[in-house]
């Protein structure tokens, strides 16, 4: 990091948001640095989307980004696109869907990579969203990867978590099955113009009753990012709920943080450990049967840092 390149960051440089955001995405110890510092303002509100593939939810972000800017905020997405195995790269097709407002200055689109990680996001997004609150945006919109029943992660970095549903995916059981639907405040019945939307939205609305009868459950709205309806009523919803639980996920979000900053700083130095030739040297040991990985496991832990 540069002094001229934090200069123009700090001078509100577009270019340089874009410099300083991939420097977070592939420096593993971007925390150690003046970004890892920048002090979370708390003034973007994170709302976080996330579903299955094929949900519609880079067009409902599209949808969602227009909503935003006629009430004159400022918006970023961080949208995850699911990484190779064995390259590491991914397709970041996120922005296809989201070209309505490429010449906004008040809108910022960035695709990551997940690089490998669970829970639909990438070790990036803390420091991700560091930077654009220090930036000044005033809604932060990440979508998920979309892979599955164990995108749970979002939960506890946004404000607010946005599940969306489509119909013709699965009855109520598959519902029930999906962890995210216990961490959801929204759920979204998307492509509500295809056949089968009503059926879902009740389905969706008693379960939630069942899972949920307090006041405070997560509440169903109908959307369609085609037909551009539902919009408005989900940016309220949304808006209410941010309101509701502002406090709480400060502190939830703060600690999710400094976990992941332990967790990330451990893989680093079990990884250098593992590749040093004593490494090598215990990975062949429990290899060929003369050690026990646990036994394994503990002469890693005494070698310190």
């Amino acid at each position: 990091m540069t002094a001229d390149l934090e200069a123009r960051f700090r001078a509100g440089e577009r270019a340089a948001l874009a410099r300083v955001l991939t420097l977070v995405e592939n420096d593993p110890n971007v925390h150690e640095t003046w970004i890892g510092k920048l002090p979370p303002i708390g003034r973007a509100k994170v709302v976080g989307i996330t579903g299955p593939p094929g949900g519609g939810k880079s067009s409902l972000v599209n949808r969602m980004i227009s909503a935003y800017r006629q009430r004159d905020r400022s918006v970023a997405v961080l949208a995850f696109d699911p990484s190779s195995r064995l390259t590491g790269g991914a397709a970041l097709g996120d922005r296809v869907r989201m070209m309505e407002t490429w010449d906004d200055d008040k809108v910022y689109v960035r695709s990551l990579a997940s690089r490998g990680r669970l829970g639909g996001l990438s070790d990036a997004v803390f420091g991700a969203l560091r930077v654009l609150e220090a930036y000044g945006v005033d809604v932060i919109l990440i979508e998920t990867v979309g892979v599955g029943q164990g995108e749970i992660d979002i939960a506890d970095i946004a404000d607010v978590t946005v599940l969306i549903q489509v119909p013709g995916t699965g009855d109520t059981v598959q519902l029930i099955k999906a962890g995210v639907l216990e961490v959801a405040d929204i759920l979204v019945v998307n492509k509500a113009d295809l056949p089968g939307a009503e059926r879902l939205y009740r389905d969706l609305s008693s379960l939630v009753h069942e899972v949920d009868p307090k006041p405070g459950a997560a509440s169903v709205v109908k959307t369609s990012a085609a037909e551009n309806q539902g919009i408005d009523e989900l940016i309220c919803q949304i808006e209410g709920r941010i309101a509701s639980k502002a406090e709480g996920m400060k502190a939830r979000r703060a600690a999710a943080e400094l976990r992941h900053l332990v967790l990330s700083r451990a893989e680093r130095r079990v990884n250098r450990q593992l590749r040093s030739p004593e490494g090598v040297a215990l990975i062949d040991a429990v290899a060929r049967g003369e050690l026990h990985p646990q036994e394994a496991i503990e002469r890693l832990g005494s070698w310190g840092s």
